[in-house]
């Protein structure tokens, strides 16, 4: 549940910032620091990291709420299956008896 926000929140995070502009991107990033060279971030990255821990708290609430609902749906579908079969039962219990 977590890695599917987390995966949709950068995705959408990352497509943002290759469209904005600002945003040094991971492996360049990696490769100034292997290479001994300083990171100037600009304040764009900021806001970014931002918009990625947004986006993932609200879709992590959003996936988690949904799945409450969703076993509760379906508790409640298991439960009227048994009502049903338990209603089946009586039905064939009277037949059996009548005859």
């Amino acid at each position: 549940m977590y890695g599917t926000s987390l995966i949709g929140s950068y995705t959408l995070m990352r497509g943002v910032s290759l469209i904005s502009l600002g945003y040094i991107g991971e492996q360049k990033m990696a490769r100034m620091m292997a290479l001994g060279e300083s990171v100037e971030l600009e304040w764009k990255t900021g806001v970014y990291v931002a918009l990625l821990y947004l986006l993932f708290t609200i879709t992590s609430f959003f996936q988690f709420n949904t799945g409450e609902n969703k076993d509760a749906m379906a508790e409640q579908v298991k439960a009227q299956g048994n009502d049903l079969a338990d209603i089946q039962n009586e039905i064939k219990d009277e037949e059996e008896y009548d005859n």
